[in-house]
């Protein structure tokens, strides 16, 4: 005769996969969500960086020796930014550069060579989405690239105008920015283990009661994952602000920077207008990462998951 299921097991394995699940892809959506803002953020700042160097080499006359002056100067005040380029279409022209093979012969002022057919065509580019924008009344092509290139650096380029007319270019690559936030191993360890042990101290006072069993995993199940969601929609809140800080932060200091590089006519800035999206529209007083959407989008998963948890535990354990 076949000894009776251990339901105190049963429910013991169900509560542990249950967990596992809830919180395993909890955490990848963690992770991946920090991972998306850490990015986005990066590119905000760097469209930033990019829009006040364009309104430096237009305040500095977009050509000649004060625009490579105030780009030398512009540069030495920032060392994330290790390159930068202007281009001027008409000549195929390289007004200004701080970039490490442009020294000697190839120095700017100069037209630019064959093999750098990629840059005045990125140039062009840009011009033709500003124009067709402008002609159809509608943002539909981007009016700043964005090339994300190996190791996580950023290499962007934005229109230069001249009476509401795109005659050039200004290019800049950052550096690698700082490490992704780590996996949050502890925290997962926590919401595993804890309601586990839970789990364990309650099933030698309840024995092979399996109504009572159910109640205490399903509880624990429930208990667990609620407060594991709880605090990673709370982290992602956290992290929204954080950009939002940390874009303008970004602007007041390129805004303090702009005036005080040497050779450019003073005039007004408008930061307000440099933290845009790549269709150069300002973003205004609205936050950049708009409120709610990763907080939905994560409940929406969590309820999913606790739902798919509820259930494994539930095939377990009856």
């Amino acid at each position: 005769m076949n000894p009776a299921p251990s339901h105190r097991l049963r429910f013991g394995i169900g509560l542990a996969l249950g967990l596992l699940l809830g919180v395993g892809l909890g955490v990848l959506l963690l992770v991946g969500a920090r991972r998306a803002d850490a990015r986005v953020r990066a590119e905000r700042e760097a469209i930033v960086t990019l829009n006040a160097l364009t309104d430096v080499v237009d305040r500095a006359g977009i050509s000649g020796d004060a625009v490579r002056s105030a780009v030398a100067s512009w540069a030495k005040a920032h060392p994330s930014v290790t390159a930068v380029r202007v281009i001027v279409l008409e000549g195929i022209s390289l007004e200004a550069s701080t970039e490490p093979d442009d020294t000697g012969d190839r120095a700017a002022p100069r037209r630019l060579a064959r093999e750098e057919k990629p840059v005045y065509d990125r140039a062009q580019r840009l011009r033709a989405a500003v124009e067709t924008n402008r002609q159809e009344g509608v943002p539909r092509k981007d009016e700043i690239e964005v090339e994300r290139l190996e190791g996580g650096a950023l290499s962007l380029a934005g229109p230069v105008e001249r009476d509401a007319e795109v005659v050039g270019m200004a290019e800049i690559q950052t550096a690698p920015p700082p490490p992704a936030p780590a996996v949050p191993v502890g925290r997962a360890l926590l919401y595993l283990l804890v309601p586990l042990a839970a789990y364990a101290a309650v099933a030698l006072l309840l024995r092979e009661r399996r109504g009572a069993l159910a109640i205490a995993a399903f509880a624990l199940l429930a208990a667990s994952l609620f407060l594991f969601a709880r605090q990673t929609l709370a982290t992602f809140e956290s992290d929204r602000l954080a950009t939002d800080r940390s874009v303008a932060g970004r602007i007041a200091e390129e805004a303090r920077l702009a005036e005080k590089i040497p050779g450019v006519e003073p005039a007004p800035l408008e930061p307000a207008k440099w933290d845009t999206d790549v269709f150069r529209r300002p973003r205004g007083a609205a936050p950049g990462t708009p409120p709610g959407g990763a907080e939905r989008r994560g409940r929406n998963f969590f309820l999913g998951v606790a739902l798919g948890a509820l259930a494994l535990t539930a095939f377990f354990g009856f």
